[in-house]
C-alpha cells in the first residue's frame, strides 16, 4: 500500500526489452493436464552490470601481463625477419585491428542504448571481448612479440593471437550462456573444452608430426563437442516451452548460433589446410583475421538489431499516444467530417483507425464507414490489435516505466504481458478470456484516488516483474509466481484514500470487522479471492489442492505485509537474516521464502523513491494531495491528524520526502541489496532522488 500508513523467472522476454530480467519456473506435479512442472528453477547463467565490469577489468589485467610477458621475451631482430618475409601481415593485423575498434564503438553504442539492464550486461561483455582483440591485433601489428616456430613449415605461431583467443573465447561462450539462459554447469563444461581446444591447437603447431597429428585430432573432437553443445544450448532455449525464457527473441538466438558456427568453424579449417600445403601462411592468416572478426561482431550486429527493434517499437507506441491525444482534441473541438477529408493522402489503414477514433467507436457506436471497414478487415483487425497491445506495452522491461504515462488500454496490456512474459498462461492452463475479464474486474474495484488507483496497482506489478526476474530466479515456484502476479495487482483493491489510522479513529465498519488488525489489506485480501474465485474469473481453477493452499498463503502473507505497521519487523529480520549471513537455500525452505516474496512485494509498493525523479516526484505529490483529502476529512469528523500529512506545498513535500526516504527507503534497500546484491543500484537511484529532494528544501530555506 505504499505509505497509506506511515505518511523482474525469467521467464522474460523473446520481445526483449530490461533490468536484468530472468525470472524462474518451478513447482509440482500437475494433475490438470498440464504435465510436470519442476520445483524450482535451473542454476541459470545470470550477471548484473557490476559483475560484468569486475570481469572485464579482470580481463584486460589478465591480457595486459600477457603482453608484457611476449614483449620482454620478444626477438626483436626475428619479428623484422617475419614481416620481411611476410610482408602483408602488417597489414591484415592493422585492417583488423580497426576494424575491432569500430566494433567496440558498435558495442559501446549499443551498451549506452540498451533497452534493458540484461542487454545492457551482453553489450558491456561484447564491448570488452572486441577491445581486448582491437589491442590484441594493433600489438601484433606494431610491436615485437614473441612467438613460437610451427614444426613443420617454420611459420610463427603467434602467441598473442592464443592469448587473446583464450581470454575472449570462453568470454563469448559465458555471453552465450547468458543469452541462451543455459545453467552454468553447461556453460562452463563448454568453456573448459574450449580452452583445451585452444591450448591443443597450439600444442599441435610446435610439436613433431605423429604427437602433432594425434593432438590436432583431439582438439578437433574437442571443437565438435563445444559446437554441439553450443548448438544444443541454443536449441534448448529456442523452445517454446523453456524456462526461463531468454533475454533475446527467439530469431536471434537461431542467428547467434549459425553465426558463431560458421564463423569458428574457419578456424580449424584454416589451420588443415595450411598443414596440407593446399594454402600458404599469409593466406591462412588473412582467413583467420576475418574469421576471428566476423565470430565477435557477427554477435554485436545481432545486438544492436534487437536494441533497434525495441526502441522502434517505443517510437511507434509514442506516435500512437501522440495520435491519440490529438484526436481527443479534435473530438472536443467538434471537428466536422469534412475536415478529416484532408486525410485524403494517408494510408487506409491508418486513415480507418483516425475515422473510427474521432468517431468515438470505442464504445461500439462508431460511424458506419467505420464500422464497414472494421467488416471488411475481418481478423486482419483483429491481428492489427494484438500487435498494438504488445507495442503497448514495449516498455515493460525498463526500471524507468510509469503508468502515469499510459492510457488504462496501454495499461490492461501491460498486465497481459507480464503474465505472458512469465508463461503462467501455459504454465497454469488460464483461459486468456477468462484473464482478461479478471483483470477488467480488479481494475473496476479499484477507486479514483489520487495515489492508491488502478495505475499504482500496475506499477507495483510492474515492479514486482522486475524484483523478481532479478533476485528470484533460482528459488521461485511457479505457483508463488502466480501468486505474486495476483498480489501484486490485488494488494490495495477497493482502497478508498484514507489510512488504517481513520479507519480505526472512526471507527469504520471495515475497522470493527477486522478489529483494527491491518483493517485495509485485510479487505484487500478478502476482495482479492472474492474476485478471483467468481466463475468468470477465476484464472486459477486449474489448481491442484496443494497449489491452490500455497497460492492463497502466498497471497494474504504478501498483501497483509504491505501494512506499513509490520515495515519495522520486517526490517529487523532482515537486519538479523544479513548478520547471520543471507538467505541459505531459499529453494528448500517455504517459511523463508514465504518472507522474502512479502519483502519483495513490500519493496514493490514503496515504488516511488525507486523511480525517476521526475516519476517520483509526480507520485510523491498524488500521495500528498491523497493526505491532504483526509486531513480535510478528519477535520470536519473532529478527528485527530498526523502533522507530516498536512502540508499541501512543494516545500512541505520535499520535507516529507526527506524523512520518508533517509528512515524507511533508504536503511530498507540497504538491507536489501545486502540480501540481494543484484538490486544494490536502486540504492543509487534513491540517493540521486534525495539529493533533489533536499535542493528542492534548500531553495525554499533560502527564500525564508
Amino acid at each position: 500500500m505504499g505509505r497509506k500508513n506511515a505518511a523482474n523467472s525469467s521467464m522474460l522476454q523473446e520481445a526483449s526489452m530490461n533490468n536484468y530480467s530472468m525470472t524462474s519456473a518451478a513447482s509440482g506435479a500437475s494433475s490438470s493436464g498440464r504435465g510436470k512442472r519442476r520445483a524450482k528453477t535451473r542454476n541459470i547463467a545470470i550477471a548484473s552490470t557490476k559483475e560484468v565490469q569486475w570481469q572485464g577489468i579482470f580481463m584486460i589485467i589478465v591480457w595486459l601481463c600477457v603482453m608484457g610477458s611476449l614483449i620482454f621475451f620478444a626477438n626483436p631482430e626475428a619479428s623484422r625477419r617475419v614481416f620481411a618475409k611476410f610482408s602483408h601481415l602488417q597489414s591484415f593485423y592493422g585492417a583488423t585491428s580497426v576494424a575491432f575498434a569500430f566494433a567496440t564503438g558498435l558495442d559501446i553504442l549499443a551498451y549506452v542504448n540498451a533497452v534493458s539492464d540484461e542487454k545492457r550486461v551482453l553489450s558491456g561483455i561484447l564491448a570488452y571481448v572486441d577491445g581486448v582483440a582491437c589491442i590484441s591485433y594493433l600489438s601484433m601489428a606494431t610491436l615485437n612479440l614473441y612467438f613460437l616456430v610451427d614444426s613443420t613449415q617454420g611459420n610463427p605461431v603467434w602467441l598473442m593471437r592464443y592469448a587473446e583467443w583464450i581470454i575472449t573465447c570462453p568470454t563469448l561462450l559465458y555471453w552465450c550462456g547468458l543469452a541462451s539462459r543455459a545453467d552454468r554447469s553447461s556453460v562452463s563444461d563448454i568453456a573448459t573444452a574450449d580452452a583445451l581446444l585452444l591450448a591443443g591447437g597450439a600444442l599441435s603447431s610446435i610439436l613433431p608430426s605423429w604427437p602433432a597429428f594425434f593432438v590436432f585430432a583431439g582438439s578437433f573432437a574437442t571443437y565438435i563437442y563445444v559446437m554441439l553443445h553450443m548448438w544444443g544450448m541454443f536449441g534448448k532455449a529456442m523452445q517454446p516451452d523453456f524456462q526461463p525464457p531468454p533475454p533475446l527473441p527467439r530469431h536471434a538466438l537461431h542467428l547467434l548460433r549459425c553465426e558463431i558456427v560458421m564463423s569458428w568453424s574457419i578456424f580449424p579449417l584454416v589451420e588443415f589446410l595450411r598443414r596440407q600445403g593446399y594454402i600458404d601462411f599469409q593466406v591462412g592468416e588473412a582467413m583467420n583475421c576475418v574469421a576471428d572478426y566476423a565470430a565477435k561482431v557477427g554477435l554485436a550486429m545481432i545486438m544492436v538489431n534487437c536494441n533497434l527493434e525495441q526502441i522502434n517499437a517505443l517510437r511507434v507506441q509514442q506516435m500512437h499516444s501522440a495520435l491519440t491525444g490529438m484526436l481527443k482534441v479534435m473530438r472536443k473541438t467538434n471537428l466536422s467530417s469534412s475536415r478529416m477529408a484532408q486525410l485524403d493522402g494517408v494510408d487506409d489503414d491508418v486513415k480507418s483507425w483516425i475515422m473510427n477514433e474521432f468517431s468515438g467507436s470505442t464504445d461500439g457506436k462508431g460511424g458506419d464507414d467505420a464500422k464497414a471497414q472494421q467488416r471488411a478487415r475481418g481478423r486482419k483487425g483483429h491481428s492489427a490489435a494484438m500487435d498494438a497491445e504488445k507495442l503497448a506495452a514495449s516498455s515493460l522491461f525498463t526500471w524507468d516505466f510509469d503508468a502515469l504515462d499510459k492510457s488504462d488500454e496501454d495499461l490492461t496490456a501491460v498486465c497481459v504481458r507480464v503474465f505472458q512474459e512469465l508463461h503462467v498462461i501455459e504454465q497454469f492452463n488460464i483461459d486468456e478470456k477468462k484473464l482478461r475479464k479478471w483483470l477488467q474486474k480488479v481494475r473496476t474495484q479499484y477507486n479514483k484516488n489520487p495515489f492508491h488507483n488502478w495505475r499504482h496497482a500496475v506499477m507495483v506489478l510492474h515492479t514486482t516483474y522486475l524484483l523478481l526476474t532479478s533476485v528470484a530466479t533460482e528459488f521461485i515456484t511457479e505457483v508463488e509466481l502466480l501468486a505474486m502476479l495476483i498480489a501484486a495487482l490485488s494488494h490495495d483493491l477497493d482502497h478508498n484514500g484514507l489510512t488504517n489510522a481513520f479507519h480505526i479513529n472512526s471507527r469504520s465498519e471495515l475497522a470493527l470487522v477486522y478489529n483494527d488488525q491491518s483493517v485495509l489489506e485485510n479487505h484487500h485480501s478478502h476482495l482479492a479471492f472474492e474476485i478471483l474465485l467468481e466463475k468468470g474469473c477465476n484464472v486459477v481453477e486449474n489448481l491442484d489442492e496443494d497449489e491452490f493452499k500455497r497460492l492463497r498463503a502466498v497471497i494474504i502473507n504478501c498483501i497483509l505485509n504491505t501494512d506499513m505497521a509490520t515495515h519495522h519487523t520486517k526490517l529487523s529480520k532482515m537486519e538479523e537474516v544479513n548478520r547471520l549471513g543471507g538467505f541459505i537455500n531459499l529453494a528448500e525452505n517455504n517459511d523463508q521464502r514465504l518472507f522474502v516474496l512479502a519483502v519483495l512485494l513490500h519493496t514493490a509498493d514503496l515504488h516511488n523513491p525507486i523511480k525517476p525523479f521526475e516519476s517520483n516526484k509526480r507520485w510523491s505529490a498524488r500521495l500528498q494531495k491523497e493526505f491532504n483529502n483526509q486531513v480535510e476529512l478528519e477535520a470536519k469528523m473532529n478527528l485527530p491528524s498526523l502533522p507530516f500529512m498536512r502540508g499541501n506545498d512543494e516545500e512541505s513535500l520535499a520535507k516529507g520526502e526527506i524523512g520518508f526516504i533517509n528512515f524507511v527507503v533508504k536503511p530498507w534497500h540497504q538491507q536489501l541489496s545486502q540480501a540481494f546484491p543484484k538490486l544494490d543500484f536502486l540504492l543509487d537511484t534513491i540517493d540521486a532522488n534525495l539529493a533533489e529532494w533536499k535542493a528542492i528544501a534548500e531553495s525554499y530555506r533560502q527564500m525564508h
